[in-house]
């Protein structure tokens, strides 16, 4: 099996290599769970993003135009960041490919959706539409200003490992059926049916339940 740590490298083997120390685990057994794991998560993360980004562009529209991402009202809004991500570069970037909204909203970075849960746009989106795209709000019982913070929070954590998981990182460290129900609860308050089809299908907790050592 030294032809498979090489190939891995030793540098990026040494985080299971730890994880298993005082176990008679097989770190290789553990890093083949963490690449099956992350595997099966590309379809929940598939099915919470297409249902987010959908849910923010609705609201968007609703309080510019349609075509949001051509409108010049929108543009204004955003905020030109010095560093880090700027959703009004992304903006520009994607408004300029594409004339189209349907083929627009999946060139936007995952983070634009999230960015557009911040406070800065409470009241010119979400005080008006955020019960309407997200109908099921009642089960929490929030105001609109903690459900959009309660929606960024899930939205942001994620994120963080979706982003992991598209690097090839390991992801040890992560409370995964929290995660996979944090997901669950965000499509449900969009879609109950939704979030129902997707935990039915889904196979994530199958296989996390397979962990060569205990969690």
């Amino acid at each position: 099996m030294d032809s498979i740590r090489q190939t891995l490298s030793l540098h990026r083997m040494s985080t299971f290599d730890k994880a298993v120390s005082g176990s008679t685990a097989d770190p290789l057994d553990l890093y083949n769970w963490n690449a099956q794991l992350a595997s099966a998560l590309i379809y929940p993360f598939h099915i919470f993003e297409v249902s987010v980004r959908n849910a923010v562009s609705d609201a968007i529209g609703s309080t510019h135009t349609t075509n949001w991402h051509k409108a010049v009202s929108f543009e204004r809004s955003l905020k030109k960041s010095k560093h880090g991500y700027c959703p009004k570069d992304d903006l520009a970037k994607v408004a300029r490919k594409h004339y189209q909204l349907s083929k627009a909203i999946p060139e936007f970075k995952f983070v634009f959706w999230e960015k557009m849960l911040t406070a800065r746009y409470q009241k010119q989106i979400w005080d008006n539409h955020i019960y309407r795209v997200f109908p099921n709000h009642s089960m929490l019982g929030l105001s609109k200003y903690d459900l959009r913070e309660h929606l960024r929070k899930r939205i942001e954590s994620v994120r963080e490992v979706r982003n992991r998981v598209a690097h090839h990182e390991q992801i040890l460290k992560f409370d995964i059926p929290l995660l996979l129900a944090n997901m669950e609860q965000v499509i449900q308050l969009r879609c109950t049916d939704t979030s129902n089809w997707m935990m039915a299908n889904q196979q994530v907790l199958e296989i996390y339940r397979k962990k060569p050592i205990g969690n």
